[in-house]
This record gives structure tokens, C-alpha cells and sequence, in this order.
């Protein structure tokens, strides 16, 4: 994407409730920051929206945990980066411009923060169908959590797969996942609505994304004493926690897995990139 010009640039924000939504697209001004990871808490966005009439300020701040997805990229070329539900919607008065809409997201909060289980596994439970269980009591879609079973049915075969005596779990689901997966050597995270667990320190299949100067990459990346990587470009499709880059830089190659992304974009300003750290493969 380098050379892309301002009027190449291209988002469409949903935000529905209800079964009514309310579409946002170009021309609108609009200014966003998402900010994703790898650890268990919920992903977030905000997002600041220019020139809407009245009412459509008016239905905004009243959708409280709507869902909010979000495109972005360029002409013909836009991905969705995000998706979560409305915390807070509200009206701003911030000179020269008035009645801007600014809106507050989390990626499965509500799901995250109140979920609970409370269940007694018989004797001889499996650890994979253990795992699946205090899973799904996390309210979200399922993600990647049957090739979860899988890796735990090849790595631990036999009674090192199993409760002998059954088992008891009771407490926050989200709480209790996050034991087992220490437990397992694995970590999890919610990304857009569905779980995501993967072997500790590992990658998401699928082949790696190229950051260079062709490519879009954003002045040079850097590294830190303790081996994050840092590199910003401009906005790409699929660049989200798990995946693998390739970075080539000057001074800086090699193979990383992304740990956290920060996309941020002012459709009629200068930013419209996203900022990746990652680890070494």
C-alpha cells in the first residue's frame, strides 16, 4: 500500500441492536484506535464520528450493548478488524466541530467478566472434554477450541488425559480456563467473538504476512532487551494476534508471532496503520 492517498482509503462501521442497525461509511469523518492481544482480557475499540445528524446521535447513545464490527483498508481492498459490542455511546461538544459521536467497545465483556460455571465431572473425565466444557460456559463462539481437544488428545494419551476421581469446577469460567490452559501449556484470548487458544508461544496456521517497504511497512522496526519486536504498517487484512510476519528491514529480519496489535486510523488525517509487537518464532 505505499503511494496510497488519502481518498484511497476506505471503512464501513456497523452498529446494530435489535435487530435495526445503523450503517457508517465515507465521507464521514471518522477516527478510531483498536487495540488487540493475546491475553485473556477483552480487546477494545473507540471510535469518534463526525457530522451524524440528530437523530442518528440520538440512537447511538441509546444502544447499549449493540453490535459494533468494523471494516477498514482501502478501495476494494477493506477487512474487518474488529468486532465487539457497544459499552458507552455518547455526544461530545470539542470546538471547532460539535456533536461528535464517540463511541467506547470491548470484545465480549459482558461474556467474559460474568460468566460462570458450576459442574461435577463424573469419574474418568477426559482433560480435553473438561477444557470444552468451562469453555463454552465463557458465552462465546467456539474459535479454533476443537483443534484445542485435539492437541490434548495427542500430547496427553491414556490416564494423563483423564480425572481419575472426576472433578468438581465452580467459580468464574473465564478464571478457571485460564488455570487449566496454565496447566496444559496453552493460552487463550477472545478475538472478534470466538475463542482462540493456542500451545503456548506458538502460531495460528497459514502463512506468514510480509512487512517491508513494499509491503507497506512504516519507517523501521526496532527491538527490545527482551526480544519484543516493534514494527508499524500501514493498515493490511488478517494482522491480528497469532498470526506470523515476516519482517524484512534493513538492519531487522526474521520470523515473529504477533503478541498485540494497535490499529488507528483519522480517515481525513495522516494515520491509517497498524502498530504489531511480536515475539521470535
Amino acid at each position: 500500500m505505499p503511494g496510497t492517498e488519502v481518498y484511497d482509503r476506505d471503512y464501513r462501521l456497523v452498529v446494530e441492536y435489535a435487530g435495526l442497525g445503523l450503517e457508517i461509511l465515507p465521507p464521514f469523518q471518522i477516527v478510531f484506535d483498536v487495540s488487540k492481544s493475546l491475553k485473556p482480557e477483552p480487546n477494545k475499540a473507540n471510535f469518534k464520528i463526525y457530522g451524524l445528524n440528530r437523530q442518528h446521535r440520538s440512537t447511538l447513545e441509546q444502544m447499549k450493548r449493540a453490535r459494533v464490527e468494523f471494516a477498514a483498508g482501502y478501495k476494494g481492498a477493506t477487512s474487518v478488524i474488529y468486532l465487539g459490542e457497544l459499552r458507552v455511546g455518547m455526544t461530545v461538544d470539542e470546538p471547532p466541530d460539535f456533536g461528535i459521536v464517540v463511541l467506547e467497545t470491548a470484545d465480549s465483556e459482558a461474556a467474559f467478566g460474568t460468566s460462570r460455571i458450576n459442574t461435577s465431572f463424573a469419574k474418568g473425565v477426559t482433560t480435553d472434554n473438561v477444557l470444552a466444557a468451562v469453555a463454552t460456559q465463557i458465552g462465546v463462539k467456539p474459535g479454533n477450541l476443537p483443534d484445542a481437544k485435539r492437541k490434548i488428545q495427542a500430547v496427553f494419551s491414556g490416564t494423563g488425559n483423564r480425572f481419575p476421581k472426576g472433578c468438581v469446577i465452580t467459580g468464574s469460567a473465564s478464571r478457571e480456563l485460564s488455570a487449566m490452559c496454565r496447566s496444559l501449556n496453552l493460552e487463550w484470548s477472545i478475538q472478534d467473538g470466538k475463542l482462540q487458544i493456542l500451545e503456548r508461544g506458538k502460531l495460528l496456521e497459514g502463512a506468514a504476512i510480509l512487512l517491508n517497504q513494499r509491503s507497506g511497512m512504516i519507517g523501521s522496526p526496532t527491538i527490545d532487551s527482551k526480544g519484543i519486536v516493534s514494527v508499524t504498517s500501514a493498515l493490511q487484512p488478517d494482522v491480528f494476534p497469532g498470526r506470523q510476519v515476516m519482517v524484512e528491514g534493513v538492519r531487522l529480519k526474521g520470523r515473529y508471532r504477533i503478541e498485540e496489535t494497535a490499529h488507528s486510523g483519522d480517515f481525513a488525517g495522516e494515520a491509517w496503520q497498524v502498530e504489531i509487537k511480536g515475539k521470535k518464532v
